[in-house]
């Protein structure tokens, strides 16, 4: 489900195959989609060439996709995961071998920074393996048409490390078979795990980090502002000053005094370690609880419990701390979730964010961070 700009986002998932393949799901939502920015770097990740359903049969430039070799041909107009008739068809003519080649803008790795690589691929016909490509080295995989399923729509991903230049994609490499395939939304990022696909039409796109805020009657209707508690759990993938994964309520006219916050802490004295801190009028923090740092790409829970005179935390099921001389601010009015007034989370991941309106007790803050 492709959206525009601050529209929210909601994860339908996928049900796993195998490590390289991913079924769409087309259950309910399983609840908000909260990402971290990244980068396509395919400028043509949608075939863009005649989309009548007519068969193209020359070589070479094709809709900015690629029949190196010939001995296949495109059919546009075919329908795609996300409604439109975006998606080609790909037809091997068992005449010799043929190569998929999607250009991309030439670049170079650092050798030592991992890219994901993943396209939709749906099986119409045909047998017979197919190998995938970055400029003919990592990310690679031989074979990925095993993970393939007849007249579905799968998401293949392939993980690697590339080690020199790149100009272009193969999703099918020097292959003599009679393969029919449908082929939609081709995207290459740099990082650890595949995110949503990030249309292009002619050259790479950015999308940004997604910051999600509850505001007016939503937020009106939820918080308590004499008592609550917020629970976390996340995962930071750049523990650095510019990256904030984070949970709980500002004031929205003094961002950088009023907040009420747990997450990993960026920014002042404690930056790199993970806490709650509650601040009551914008210099004094009421209360200020910091934990041991977080390590990357490792989930971190934490819990915190706020009342007059009566605040309590604890980072994975730790020994809890409080505070009972904590003043309270009554004028927070948004919730915030990714981000506070240090910055955003642009590397990272939120699993799990929880509001009661009622202060829980030391065991159940333990209980839930455990």
């Amino acid at each position: 489900v492709l959206v525009g700009d601050n529209t929210p986002r909601f994860d339908y998932g996928y049900e796993y195959v195998n490590a390289n393949s991913y079924k769409l799901s087309r259950g309910e939502s399983k609840g908000l989609l909260i990402e971290e920015s990244r980068t396509n770097l395919v400028s043509h990740s949608i075939y863009d060439g005649d989309k009548s359903g007519t068969a193209q049969t020359s070589s070479g430039d094709i809709g900015n996709w690629d029949l190196t070799l010939g001995n296949a041909t495109f059919t546009g107009g075919i329908d795609a995961p996300d409604g439109s008739n975006d998606a080609v068809r790909f037809t091997a003519l068992n005449t010799g071998f043929a190569i998929l080649r999607i250009p991309i803008p030439a670049f170079t790795p650092n050798g030592s920074d991992n890219y994901i690589l993943s396209f939709y691929a749906r099986a119409i016909s045909g047998t017979g393996t197919l190998m995938c490509d970055l400029n003919d080295g990592a990310p690679l995989l031989n074979g990925w048409t095993n993970n393939l399923i007849t007249n579905e729509w799968v998401r293949i991903v392939v993980s690697g490390v590339p080690t020199g230049s790149a100009s272009f994609i193969d999703l099918v490499s020097n292959s003599n078979t009679n393969r029919v395939i449908d082929f939609w939304g081709v995207q290459l990022e740099k990082g650890s795990f595949a995110t949503s696909f990030i249309p292009t039409h002619g050259s790479v796109a950015t999308r940004g980090a997604d910051t999600a805020f509850i505001d007016g009657d939503d937020f009106d209707n939820i918080y308590n502002d004499s008592e609550g508690t917020f629970v976390l759990q996340a995962t930071t993938g750049d523990l650095s000053s510019s990256n904030q994964a984070a949970w709980g309520v500002e004031k929205t006219s003094n961002r950088s005094g009023h907040f009420s916050v747990v997450g990993y802490r960026v920014g002042g004295g404690q930056s790199g370690y993970t806490g709650a801190w509650y601040n009551a009028n914008g210099s004094t923090s009421a209360f200020h609880n910091m934990n041991a740092g977080v390590t990357a790409e490792t989930p971190f829970k934490i819990a915190f419990g706020y009342k007059l005179n009566d605040m309590d935390a604890t980072t994975n099921g730790g020994t809890v701390l409080g505070d009972t001389n904590a003043a309270i601010d009554p004028d927070f009015d948004r919730f915030t979730l990714g981000s506070y007034h240090f910055g955003s989370m642009k590397i990272g991941h939120i699993q799990r964010a929880i509001y009661y309106s009622s202060k829980i007790t030391d065991n159940q803050l333990k209980t839930l961070t455990s």
